[in-house]
C-alpha cells in the first residue's frame, strides 16, 4: 500500500466520522428530555449584606516589605 492509499483512507474516516457524528447529533436533539424547572431562590433586597471586605491601606513607596 502506498502513501497516497493510506492518506486516502485517512481522510474518508475522517470525513465519515464527522459526518457520523453530525447525524447522531441531530438523532439525539429530537428526542429531548423535559428537564423539571429550575426555582430561583428569592433574595431579600431590604436586608443589608453580613459579608464585608476587610480594609487595607496601602503602601506608600518608601516601605519595604520583610519577608
Amino acid at each position: 500500500m502506498d502513501i497516497q492509499s493510506t492518506l486516502t483512507q485517512a481522510i474518508e474516516f475522517i470525513v465519515m466520522s464527522f459526518v457520523a457524528l453530525m447525524i447522531f447529533d441531530f438523532i439525539d436533539g429530537l428526542y429531548v428530555v423535559p428537564l423539571p424547572p429550575i426555582t430561583v431562590a428569592q433574595s431579600n433586597t431590604n436586608s443589608e449584606s453580613t459579608v464585608t471586605a476587610p480594609q487595607f491601606q496601602a503602601l506608600s513607596n518608601t516601605e519595604q516589605l520583610e519577608v
